[in-house]
């Protein structure tokens, strides 16, 4: 018969108006004719006797075969009987319920036969394709994974920059391939290849978990890989082994193929009947929060906190051996009986910071305050060096020498004022400290006024601080000055000093002993001068040379 598109053009149909059209169709059906209809589709039907049927043999197959398998499966195979991995695993009785829907699906979608087996493909896919896949994963990470500590927290942290867990990422790709579990896996489905796979169930299961996690990452993983493949060319100029494309297609297959596949595959196994849903299928093969993304970078920034800290600490220690060895090059230079006085300074300051509590002349400073140590050695100093300017037990000669008058007493009587002096600034300095103190624990006023007033009283004491620190510098300089020209003499001439070899007496309460009690004249001026040479020291190069009011600030 010829088409009907000759026929309409035979008889011009297409020209004809709709009447003589409808009048044509109403004498085509009076004589009897009838319009072709397209036969609809029905919608396949189950045979569910046959079904029945089909699944009572599936059964007795089933059973047949195990019974087989598990008198002659080899000792790898001994350590998950279908019972104890179903009782271990699901937590229901032994006696599993497995669905039929869910076996169909399965067959359907190629991963059964009818006859209680894995498919050929599915096997294959499972031996021998699922291993290149995770093998090519090793080839990407490893290397990235391999270096050393500082660059892997380089790369770490320049991955994270765009994801937070690319790293982590990573890791979980590198894992994915277990060499004896997929062994375990691969044996069996080149061998047994039965559907009912509780030997096998286990090392499934996990990897089955594995790959979930990083079901939310599919598209993120692909940049992530390759990424971080370009960071490692550009730390060691190797061309990358897995191309972009082939990236991009191993991370396809596994969550489109292997992920659907296996979820159907645990799910009959386990006699579950859950839907293809990200919550759900959490929830069969439990992922905890310990295991779940994140979890790994936790662990790592954890690591790095630690790591860098150590290292830190290792830094700290060599500048401290460096400046050690700087110290003790700069303590060579320094003459001996400067060394003595600083020995001697390092011990008051100890002191005072045992009686620092006890004290209240010390404790109205704050610990880190340059004051308080200033205030420590310039005490002791009044205590027990500063009666050789006032005392009248050495006896001093003036002298002429190349026209110049040199006269130790009237020295030491005008040293003696600027002593005074230095005395007057450091009142003035308690006195701006306790109303620096009262200012700030004053609730009542003003914040911004409260900041004003508080910001002026530390200008201030920063200001008288520094008057102290210059006068007391130019004070124990020419103290100093003095009694080397003393000792000088008394090791030559002996024209200076009357009675060097005498030995002080000082009428103290029967509690208290002087330093010098007993002791030489001519020892203590020593004793003196490399004190007070030492605190000329610690004024102009020490710990208080420094501008500020604190040691630490």
């Amino acid at each position: 018969m010829g088409s009907i598109d000759d026929i309409k053009k035979k008889l011009k149909i297409e020209n004809l108006d709709n009447n003589t059209r409808q009048d044509m169709y109403n004498k085509f059906v009076e004589k009897g004719g009838k319009v072709v209809e397209e036969s609809q589709k029905k919608a396949i039907q189950f045979n569910r006797d046959r079904q029945k049927y089909i699944q009572k043999l599936e059964e007795q197959k089933k059973k047949k075969y195990q019974n087989f398998y598990q008198s002659t499966k080899n000792k790898n195979d001994q350590t998950s009987t279908y019972k104890s991995v179903k009782k271990e695993l699901s937590g229901k009785k032994d006696n599993i319920k497995r669905y039929l829907s869910i076996y169909i699906s399965a067959f359907f979608q190629g991963i059964f036969t009818i006859s209680g087996f894995f498919t050929k493909r599915f096997s294959l896919e499972m031996n021998e394709n699922l291993i290149n896949i995770l093998n090519e994963f090793k080839q990407v990470t490893q290397p990235i994974l391999s270096l050393n500590v500082d660059k892997k927290w380089e790369i770490m942290d320049v991955l994270n920059l765009n994801n937070p867990y690319s790293y982590e990422i990573l890791i979980r790709y590198n894992k994915l391939l277990k060499n004896d579990d997929f062994n375990l896996i691969c044996g069996y489905f080149r061998n047994q290849n039965l559907a009912v796979c509780t030997s096998i169930l286990k090392p499934l299961i996990v990897f089955f978990k594995e790959i979930l996690i990083l079901y939310p990452y599919w598209e993120t993983s692909k940049s992530v890989l390759w990424e971080a493949q370009q960071y490692y060319q550009d730390l060691t100029s190797i061309i990358p082994v897995i191309n972009k494309s082939r990236i991009n297609k191993n991370i396809d297959r596994i969550f489109s193929y292997y992920l659907p596949k296996i979820f159907m595959l645990i799910n009959y196994n386990l006699g579950y009947r859950i839907s293809f849903d990200y919550k759900e299928m959490c929830e069969m093969v439990t992922v905890s929060g310990a295991e779940d993304m994140g979890s790994i970078t936790a662990d790592l920034n954890e690591q790095k906190k630690l790591y860098y800290e150590q290292l830190q600490k290792e830094k700290e220690k060599k500048l401290q051996e460096l400046k050690a060895e700087a110290d003790k090059k700069e303590m060579e230079k320094i003459p001996k009986f400067i060394i003595k006085g600083l020995e001697l300074i390092d011990q008051i300051i100890l002191n005072a910071l045992d009686r620092y509590d006890k004290d209240n002349n010390l404790n109205q400073f704050a610990q880190n305050e340059k004051m308080l140590e200033f205030y420590a050695i310039f005490n002791e100093f009044d205590k027990e060096y500063s009666f050789i300017m006032t005392t009248s037990q050495i006896k001093y000669n003036a002298q002429l020498v190349s026209g110049n008058k040199i006269d130790i007493k009237y020295e030491l009587d005008n040293l003696y004022i600027k002593f005074n002096e230095i005395i007057t600034l450091m009142k003035e300095y308690v006195n701006l400290n306790e109303s620096y103190k009262k200012i700030n624990e004053n609730q009542t006023l003003n914040p911004m006024f409260k900041d004003q007033e508080l910001n002026k009283a530390e200008v201030k004491k920063s200001q008288v601080l520094y008057e102290i620190r210059t006068r007391s510098g130019l004070f124990f300089k020419k103290f100093a000055l003095t009694l080397q020209r003393v000792i000088q003499d008394y090791d030559n001439e002996k024209k200076l000093i009357q009675n060097g070899d005498d030995r002080l007496h000082f009428e103290l309460s029967s509690d208290k002993k002087a330093k010098f009690e007993g002791v030489k004249i001519i020892n203590s001026i020593i004793l003196s001068f490399s004190f007070s040479s030492a605190f000329h020291y610690y004024l102009t190069r020490g710990k208080l040379s420094s501008r500020g009011l604190y040691l630490a600030e």
